[in-house]
Order: C-alpha cells, then sequence, then structure tokens
C-alpha cells in the first residue's frame, strides 16, 4: 500500500496567443475546456480581445481564462502533415505542389518547413534529352 497521494490524469494542450506567444497548459482530465468570443467584447472604441480559452473544473466554476487564443491542440491527440520528399532526398518538406517526390502523412517534427532552392524544378524530359544544351 501506497503513502503517495492519488494524482487525477492529465491533459496537457499547446496554445498560441497573441501576447503570450506559445505555451503549454496541463489540467486535470476531468476538466472541461471551451474556446469562444469574449462575451461583450467589441472592436469599437474598446479593447477587443478576440477568441478566449476557457478552462473549467466543474459547469459553474471557471478555473482559467486564456484571452487573443488564436490556436490551441490537446497533446494527444495526434496531427500529422502531408510532406513530400524530393527524389535525390533523405529529408522531408511540407507538401508543395509541382514537385516531384513521395508523398507521405508525417509527425510535424519529422518535416522541415520548405523546400530548398537545390531541389530541381525542372520539368522531367525524355530519356536522351541534353540538358547542357538547353538554359533554364
Amino acid at each position: 500500500m501506497s503513502d503517495l497521494p492519488d494524482f487525477p490524469a492529465i491533459r496537457t494542450y499547446e496554445v498560441l496567443t497573441r501576447d503570450l506567444g506559445q505555451f503549454r497548459l496541463s489540467i486535470p482530465e476531468d476538466w472541461k475546456v471551451t474556446y469562444g468570443p469574449v462575451v461583450g467584447a467589441k472592436s469599437n472604441g474598446g479593447s477587443y480581445h478576440g477568441n478566449a480559452l476557457r478552462v473549467w473544473e466543474s459547469d459553474t466554476k471557471q478555473r482559467v481564462m486564456i484571452m487573443d487564443v488564436i490556436q490551441f491542440c490537446d497533446l494527444s491527440v495526434q496531427v500529422q502533415i502531408r510532406a513530400i520528399r524530393p527524389h535525390g532526398s533523405q529529408k522531408w518538406y511540407r507538401a508543395s505542389t509541382g514537385v516531384a517526390g513521395e508523398f507521405a502523412w508525417k509527425d510535424p517534427e519529422e518535416v522541415v518547413a520548405g523546400i530548398p532552392d537545390l531541389v530541381d524544378h525542372r520539368p522531367v524530359r525524355p530519356a536522351g534529352y541534353d540538358y547542357a544544351e538547353k538554359e533554364f
């Protein structure tokens, strides 16, 4: 028998706001999260706080309200993005149109932001086509 207290299961969110930037917020798993406009917020002459992320312990007990939230994500949710690995490359890049290569769904940590300039964007030519004679 353990003398340690029972801690509730925790859920972690990654949040992006205009003022605070990006941060993580961990809350008990049974708390409720809502997102929407700040009630009474108007842009006519007053301060407008956009959308807020609210954390509720119960239906009537709000514990946190974070203003100017741009986006948030429950980190237990798997997010993947469409990526491309150009022919001859070992790295995955954000998918782009007009680039030949292998497409796949990848975790964001595996993907480089943009396709580098060294990728060959020349159109595919038939076998025997002489690149030395043509200018691009």
